[in-house]
């Protein structure tokens, strides 16, 4: 089975540690950056620790098991549904000053069948913990990131063989070049020239105009 590289997985790591965290600026000696990595991407859950160790951060490692959501559902009743850990979730958005979670689903379709009012639940009940990282990136203290991570269950979904699903992520991130960061510094740059344009034009509102339209959005 296709697995990148160890060179292509640090320099993934290299880009989400050192330049998408701390808008553009990385991480720096001191920092607690929070790892959340399913079991099916533990090979970057490797590279991403030995990243914020070599930067003189402290990580912190989610480590979350393959294939447990279902039975969770299956077997939960309405108030472990509810439960909410509020002092261990306080105490951990208290302590990071970084997260970055891995998208790697092992088995994309585990949750179907599922009662979409369970997930809601649960959903539902870990409201408050992300109205506390949203307000800690407000406040200019908390900044994450998020970033894919390839499997044959992802890939089948995207009608893609597993290299060639990879191949599409190393080339969006710009894993395939000497310096991935030094291209991504190049985006925000454009970037950055793009909104400087627009937002000197002053531009009030949008009118659309199509057949069997006409829109006005205030801007």
């Amino acid at each position: 089975m296709y697995q990148p590289s160890k060179e292509t997985l640090d320099k993934y790591a290299n880009v989400l540690i050192n330049f998408a965290l701390n808008a553009g600026k990385g991480v720096k000696k001191g920092d607690v950056v929070l790892l959340q990595v399913p079991e099916c991407a533990k090979p970057l859950l490797v590279s991403l620790r030995n990243t914020v160790l070599k930067a003189g951060a402290h990580p912190i490692v989610q480590y979350l098991p393959d294939d447990m959501q279902r039975e969770f559902y299956s077997l939960a009743n309405e108030s472990q549904l509810s439960f909410f850990p509020e002092k261990y979730l306080k105490g951990l958005i208290e302590q990071i000053d970084y997260r970055v979670t891995i998208l790697a689903d092992f088995d994309p379709k585990e949750l179907v069948g599922v009662s979409p009012k369970k997930i809601m639940t649960k959903n539902k009940a870990f409201k408050p913990y992300r109205e506390w990282q949203l307000k800690k990136e407000n406040e200019g203290k908390y900044t994450w990131v998020l970033a894919l991570y390839g499997t044959p269950g992802m890939a089948k979904e995207a009608n893609l063989s597993l290299e060639a699903y990879w191949q599409e992520i190393i080339k969006a991130c710009y894993l395939d070049q000497k310096n991935a960061i030094t291209e991504w510094e190049k985006v925000f740059k454009r970037n950055k020239e793009v909104m400087k344009k627009l937002n000197d034009m002053r531009i009030v509102k949008v009118h659309v105009e199509a057949p069997n339209t006409d829109l006005h959005v205030g801007i």
